[in-house]
């Protein structure tokens, strides 16, 4: 994994050293982020939130070209849900960090309207996880209370909520992503687009687990480009 940040750091930095040659564009949007449970503990859930993101374009010829940059998202879910007489308030707060790299393949109508298609990899760290989760019944009084979890802790609490006998597993720090996307741009400026990335590893972080998770979202931006 080390080595692999250490090249994307070198990509990214080659593409900044190209910057008279690039393009920069600064973004930010709406994020739909999903960790899906297939297999194991756990329950799946979806979140919304924000994201803001720069990146550079170098152009190789025509119609092709490289793209490199990085963005932050912020992700917040929530979910009520009543389980065995239970009444369960979940809340979930992330914060990632995004390094992208980009193949992109423009289509040229006119000069203030073009088409392009990219794809690539992704390398995500989330620095920041919280759980907050409380619960209420008049039928087990001994599971009401709140729990804050961190990604790396665990709880009775949450063993209940999520169905298990242990204490929740932690998670992964890192992900490894593979996304593309769409987008359109008018008048040599402003820029629309909406991509979809895939989630590669486990965030499950125990390997001798059985349970396996996955990170997926779709997000939509609009940005500005500058010479």
């Amino acid at each position: 994994m080390k080595k692999c940040v250490q090249l994307w750091v070198v990509v990214i930095l080659l593409l900044i050293g190209s910057v008279a040659k690039s393009q920069s564009e600064v973004s930010a949007g709406y994020v739909n982020s999903g960790n899906k449970v297939l297999k194991g503990m756990g329950r799946s859930i979806r979140g919304h939130g924000v994201n803001v993101g720069y990146m550079y374009e170098y152009d190789f010829f025509t119609g092709f070209s490289l793209k490199g940059g990085g963005y932050y998202s912020y992700v917040r879910s929530g979910e009520k849900t009543t389980i065995s007489d239970v009444n369960f308030d979940s809340k979930l707060q992330e914060h990632f960090v995004t390094l992208s790299f980009n193949a992109n393949y423009k289509y040229d109508f006119s000069t203030d309207y073009v088409l392009f298609a990219y794809a690539g990899p992704r390398l995500v760290a989330c620095f920041s996880s919280k759980w907050q989760l409380s619960a209420n019944s008049s039928l087990y009084p001994d599971m009401n209370g709140e729990a804050t979890l961190n990604q790396d802790q665990g709880s009775d609490l949450f063993s209940w909520y999520f169905g298990g006998t242990e204490a929740m597993p932690s998670w992964r720090f890192e992900d490894a992503q593979l996304g593309f996307g769409v987008g359109v741009e008018l008048f040599e400026r402003l820029v629309v687009k909406a991509g979809l990335d895939f989630g590669l590893l486990n965030r499950y972080s125990d390997s001798s687990s059985t349970n396996v998770m996955r990170r997926n979202q779709f997000y939509l931006n609009i940005g500005y480009r500058f010479d």
